[in-house]
Order: C-alpha cells, then structure tokens, then sequence
C-alpha cells in the first residue's frame, strides 16, 4: 500500500464526517459563520454578558461586533437589553429559539455519534483508536520539526 494511499483514506474519513446530512434543514437558510458560531457559542455559556466582553473576547472592532450581533439578532438567535442599572451597558442573551434549536442539534449529534460507533465492534474499535492515535503522534511531532 502506498503511503498516498493513507493519506487519501484519512481525508476522506474527513470529508465524510463533515458530509454527514443533518436531518434539521434549518441551517440551510442561512448558515453562520465562524464568528457567529463562536458569537453562538459564548453567549449559551454566558447569557447576560455585555458587548464589550465579546468584543474584546473576540478581538473584534466594535463596528464589525454590531454586525454580528445585528445579524444574529435579525435571525431570532440573541436579544439585547440594556443594564438596569447602567444604560451606556447592552447586554447580550440567547433567544428561548436558539437554546432549543441549540438542544436538538446536540441531541442529533449525540445520536449521530452513536450510530458511528456501532458500526465497529469493541476490537475494531480499540484498533481505529490506536491506529488515530499513532498517526496524530506522527503529525504532531513531524510539525515540530518544521
């Protein structure tokens, strides 16, 4: 076997995970970006917090952190109010939408997951593990002679 031939395997192992239709066609509309995923992803784990934290945790300009969270705000995903008890502070939350929109796709995946593992029996499963784990040894420590 050539050592393209491995190579070849492992990107396509992959592009299938990634290719995996979804049985929600919901984000089809309009898939998020990078930053809007992690926008996403911020405020499900800290609702409340203010626009300045996420500009400054995203490292973003102001302006380009107002588009953001006008498009998310347009697509139903966050809600911002202003601090009780300062006005000059909008703080950011998550829609009920997007925490159960949010719960469905973690249910999806987890039963996605699932399926994927019985696919293998438990030595097949022991051996894939190995054998990943032996090919990521290799291309961490062939990075860190570059």
């Amino acid at each position: 076997m050539e050592q393209t031939e491995i190579m070849e395997q492992i990107l396509r192992l992959s592009r299938a995970t990634k290719r995996k239709p979804s049985k929600d066609k919901s984000h089809e509309r309009g898939r998020k970006s990078f930053s809007q995923r992690r926008l996403v992803h911020y405020v499900l784990k800290n609702p409340g917090c203010m626009t300045s934290e996420l500009t400054t945790m995203m490292d973003l300009r102001p302006s380009s952190m107002t588009e953001l969270l006008d498009n998310l705000e347009r697509e139903g995903d966050i809600i911002r109010k202003k601090d009780e008890n300062d006005n000059r502070v909008t703080l950011i939350y998550p829609t009920a939408e997007l925490i159960e929109k949010t719960r469905k796709k973690k249910e999806e995946r987890d039963k996605s997951s699932y399926d994927l593992e019985n696919v293998l029996d438990e030595d097949e499963k022991k051996e894939f593990i190995r054998l990943s784990n032996k090919i990521i040894d290799f291309l961490s420590n062939e990075g860190n002679k570059i």
